[in-house]
């Protein structure tokens, strides 16, 4: 799997969560991501089956991971523009 480059990331509403468990292949985050390439949102998932889990976004069909890091990053980014406006 390739990695998501992210310019852009926000905070959204916790989508509802089909899965009782907390666990699967594809919970839904309250996060989205834009990525270098485009300005399309994209919601980031995980995939956790025990106390690990590994974020992602699916990109024209593709599966990307996302460095949380990275994710962090953006997210302070954004954050700091909020406080400017």
């Amino acid at each position: 799997m390739e990695y998501a480059n992210i310019k852009n990331a926000l905070i959204t509403e916790t989508p509802l969560n089909r899965n009782i468990s907390g666990y699967g292949s594809k919970i839904p985050t309250r996060y989205m991501v834009q990525q270098t390439e485009s300005n399309r949102w994209n919601r980031v998932y995980c995939c956790i089956y025990s106390n690990n889990g590994t974020v992602y976004i699916i990109s024209k069909g593709q599966s990307l991971l996302i460095d949380g890091f990275e994710l962090e990053k953006a997210l302070m980014e954004h954050k700091k523009l909020i406080e400017e406006i």
